[in-house]
């Protein structure tokens, strides 16, 4: 618009109209920030090649961005801190005969089609094969919401196999204590009980199950500490067990149980920040909880595997599910563990966060020409004033100090957290410098066009260096670029100081090869005029954005 219609330029003319047409293409192109689309491109795909060869499936390539901002972890005790499987360690018997009991057990067990770590236990413990005369009336599978599954048996008996504290009503002295003591061992506790008409419920026997602990599980609950992500670990288990086994791995944290939960929201929220293990927590609550953490600010990341899990999963922010997990499970996950390996979650993070703190390194460095093209395009507008560049005076100052240092940063290895928005941050990193460069270019132009600096009067005529303009220019936003690279690059690490070293030799050395400035259109280098604003601008750099500066 500024080009065609605001200037004084003779459209009918071919040179203005070609001055028109060039200085169009240059601030359009300049406002597009090619490289941006295929760094990241780049940068999450090789992102998601290095999980695959944790043997990790990324279903969503955004989801990597939000991986590495995760704060929160949930997870169930089975399959992360523990073995996938529990073995029957003792069962107590309380009535009847012992193989009468387990001839109801194995018929109970023979009926079940749940294929949990519970269940598959008991099989391995009882013989299923054994035929039985029992003959049954109406069979009630295991429920998430009752915690236990019955059969009822012609001539009215039921039985009820399940949670210990939801099927055993009435118990004796000795009872309890062994509940007690076999919570304090860790055991996860299931019970039968029988009721028959007319008659109250009896305790049948307690079948105590246990948990092998992961042995990589401490080591990576210390790495997540040390990172400041804070673990919850979510179960259906009671809490007192899932504490002592969790103790086992060295998290030692308070615990609570679904029936001591509040209703009240604040109240809610403030046991679910305080709390790191919740034991008997049904579906809908493990959802509540993780709604919580979200609201109390933090990303939350869940792993589940089971169809219980669904609900929080769809909540989390990083639904993780594991690779032997139920189909309806794995498909709202974002990342699958095919091997149901734990161990490889820290791996995971630092991938995350090595791809995202790339990708912002680069996106600022990418965004900067677009932001000081747009300032110096928007004070042309005001003034009336040309376009004073061309594509071709950009390109090799784009390629020394964006493009090139761009595709290598890419690759490098960078684990630290990103604690702050990756928008923010790049907003943070690039509008403040790209302001600043477009208004000193337009302040070049104006001192340009009211004072001698880029004439001289030769043979009785005044003669316009031009091209020593635009050497300059160029000069001062790759210098100011290069500035600003080594900020983005601090603290620097052997493979950044070379990249920035190797950049900038390259960068002022094609000032000095006349066929390149020549192709370029600039002039060759022969004098250190473009150090004044070059300095002015770094100094406003330094102290807008001084506080980030100190603190990094």
């Amino acid at each position: 618009m500024n080009q065609f219609v605001f200037s004084s330029l003779d459209l009918s003319v071919i040179p203005q109209r070609k001055t028109a047409i060039i200085g169009t293409a240059a601030t359009i192109t300049s406002l597009i920030p090619e490289g941006l689309a295929l760094l990241t491109s780049v940068a999450l795909a090789l992102g998601v090649i290095k999980l695959s060869r944790m043997n990790v499936l990324t279903q969503e390539l955004s989801a990597i961005e939000t991986l590495a901002r995760v704060d929160v972890l949930c997870l169930d005790k089975t399959g992360t801190i523990t073995e996938g499987q529990m073995n029957v360690e003792q069962v107590l018997y309380y009535a009847e005969e012992k193989p009468e009991v387990d001839k109801i057990m194995s018929f109970i067990i023979a009926l079940d089609e749940e294929q949990n770590a519970s269940m598959e236990a008991l099989k391995k413990y009882f013989d299923t094969s054994q035929k039985s005369n029992f003959e049954l009336e109406t069979y009630h599978p295991f429920s998430s919401e009752t915690k236990y599954q019955s059969i009822e048996l012609k001539g009215g008996s039921t039985y009820n196999l399940g949670a210990f504290d939801l099927v055993a009503k009435e118990l004796t002295t000795k009872q309890n204590a062994d509940i007690e003591k076999a919570l304090d061992e860790g055991y996860r506790i299931l019970a039968l009980s029988q009721s028959k008409p007319s008659e109250k419920d009896s305790l049948v026997c307690l079948i105590l199950l246990k948990y092998r602990p992961k042995k990589e599980a401490k080591r990576i609950l210390e790495y997540f500490e040390k990172q400041g992500t804070k673990i919850k670990i979510i179960s259906v288990d009671h809490p007192k067990t899932v504490s002592l086994i969790a103790k086992e791995v060295g998290l030692e944290a308070d615990y609570v149980g679904l029936s001591e939960l509040p209703d009240d929201e604040k109240e809610f929220k403030k046991i679910v920040e305080e709390k790191t293990i919740f034991g008997r927590i049904t579906p809908e609550r493990k959802r509540d909880i993780i709604a919580s953490l979200k609201s109390n600010g933090h990303t939350v990341g869940m792993i589940g595997d089971g169809i219980n899990d669904i609900l929080a999963l769809k909540k989390s922010d990083c639904p993780i599910a594991l690779g032997s997990g139920n189909e309806a499970t794995k498909s709202v996950a974002q990342f699958i563990l095919l091997k149901n390996d734990f161990s490889v979650l820290p791996d995971i993070l630092k991938e995350g966060r090595k791809v995202i703190n790339n990708i912002t390194r680069v996106a600022s460095m990418n965004l900067l020409r677009v932001i000081y093209t747009f300032t110096l395009t928007v004070l042309l507008l005001i003034t009336h004033h040309l376009f004073p560049l061309e594509s071709i005076n950009l390109m090799m100052m784009g390629i020394f100090t964006v493009g090139i240092p761009s595709a290598l940063l890419v690759l490098e290895k960078d684990e630290k957290r990103n604690e702050e928005d990756i928008l923010q941050k790049i907003r943070n990193n690039a509008l403040p410098t790209g302001i600043i460069i477009g208004v000193a270019i337009f302040a070049m132009l104006a001192l340009a066009y009211k004072f001698p600096i880029y004439t001289s009067f030769t043979n009785g005529h005044v003669v316009t260096h031009y091209k020593e303009f635009i050497s300059d220019v160029t000069l001062i936003i790759g210098s100011v670029q290069l500035f600003s690279l080594y900020l983005l690059c601090r603290p620097l690490s052997r493979f950044r100081a070379i990249v920035i070293t190797g950049m900038t030799a390259l960068f002022y050395g094609t000032y000095f090869i006349e066929p390149v400035t020549k192709f370029l259109g600039i002039a060759p280098f022969t004098s250190f005029r473009f150090l004044i604003p070059t300095s002015i601008c770094i100094l406003l750099i330094l102290i807008i954005r001084a506080d980030v500066i100190l603190k990094s």
